[in-house]
Formats: C-alpha cells, sequence, structure tokens
C-alpha cells in the first residue's frame, strides 16, 4: 500500500541505503577532490543546501558518485529543481549552464561544470 510513497517502503529504504553509506565515509573523502580553490568552494557552498534538501546525514559524496543519488527525491516537491535555482543564484551563475542531464553524470562533472561559470 505505502510501497511508493517517500517516506515509506522503496524510497525510504533507497534514502536509508544512501545516508546508511555516507555515514561509512569520513571527511577524509575529501582528498578525492583534489586541491582545487574553486571545486572546495563549490562543495563547501553546496553541501549545507543538499543536507537541508534532501535531509542527508552528511555531505562525505564523492566525484563518482551519481547527481542522481545527490539529488535523490522521489516526492512530487521539485526539490531537485529548487536546490539547483538555490545553488545557482547563491553562486551568481548564470542561468544558462546545462543543467537537464544531472541523471547522466556525477557529482565532480556538475562540480566542474559549476566550477568552470565562477565569475
Amino acid at each position: 500500500m505505502f510501497m511508493d510513497f517517500p517516506h515509506f517502503g522503496i524510497y525510504a529504504k533507497a534514502r536509508g541505503d544512501i545516508n546508511n553509506q555516507l555515514s561509512q565515509r569520513s571527511i577524509n573523502c575529501f582528498r578525492m577532490w583534489g586541491s582545487s580553490i574553486e571545486r572546495f568552494y563549490i562543495l563547501c557552498f553546496m553541501a549545507p543546501i543538499m543536507m537541508e534538501y534532501f535531509a542527508w546525514i552528511n555531505c562525505f559524496f564523492i566525484p563518482e558518485d551519481p547527481c542522481d543519488v545527490l539529488f535523490f527525491d522521489p516526492s512530487t516537491e521539485m526539490l531537485k529543481e529548487e536546490a539547483i535555482s538555490k545553488i545557482i543564484a547563491g553562486l551568481k551563475l548564470s542561468d544558462d549552464i546545462p543543467l537537464v542531464d544531472l541523471h547522466k553524470i556525477t557529482y565532480g562533472d556538475l562540480v566542474d561544470r559549476l566550477s568552470a561559470n565562477l565569475v
């Protein structure tokens, strides 16, 4: 009955599995991002937004994580679109950055795409 609801069933299990994976990671994950100041600026800006909008227990995502995981939202609240809008506005980026393919790229690809457009 509740199988397809965001807070019950398979979606709740998927969110729990992702949070479980994140709980096993440590701050050492940030070493995987290299030494680019632009990358760290974007990571530091995005982390609290992602934790707020998607209720992740921490921000220890790695470059190879698919954006589909990072922006996981089975609800009808359009949280992904709100979060992206907040990120674009907060970083003062142009609205014409191609972000329609988030389901195909990794978090590292997204961070690199955003950092290439920093002013």
